[in-house]
């Protein structure tokens, strides 16, 4: 499958890291009112902070009411309980959804396939160990939001 090749904004007034990017999508829902944002989470062993992390994404979109969202957990073959717990928020949340990798792709590969399956207007990553606390999200949309 050959990958479409997104333009990356950075706000200026953030550091340009993996973890701020917010990538336009091709997948463009015509027609629709409100806009829908992915946000990818990269996980290797974060049984801790699965849980925490969706619950203040979650919280920061119901204050979001002109945003749909998507929450995409991409697991690096994670031996701890990370997984069952992801499996769980999948079963408890339609919002979230979950890519399992057979072994562990790295920290590079694993968010670049994330954000290929990201069907969002745009897409945030963030780290699973709140380095990216979620309250960005509202300032990244903003950014986004003004080109």
């Amino acid at each position: 499958m050959a990958a479409a090749n997104p333009k990356i904004r950075s706000p200026d007034r953030h550091p340009r890291t993996l973890s701020n990017l917010l990538v336009p999508n091709a997948n463009q829902h015509p027609g629709k009112s409100m806009k829908k944002v992915s946000v990818v989470i990269p996980t290797y062993n974060e049984e801790e902070n699965v849980i925490p992390m969706s619950e203040k994404i979650a919280e920061q979109f119901s204050e979001l009411k002109e945003y749909e969202y998507e929450l995409i957990f991409i697991d690096n073959d994670s031996k701890d309980s990370t997984r069952e717990k992801i499996r769980n928020l999948c079963a408890s949340d339609p919002k979230i959804k979950a890519i399992f990798n057979a072994r562990n792709y790295g920290q590079f590969n694993s968010p670049y396939y994330g954000l290929l399956q990201a069907t969002g207007d745009c897409a945030i990553l963030m780290s699973a160990d709140f380095q990216d606390p979620a309250e960005l999200i509202p300032v990244y949309l903003k950014e986004w939001e003004s080109g």
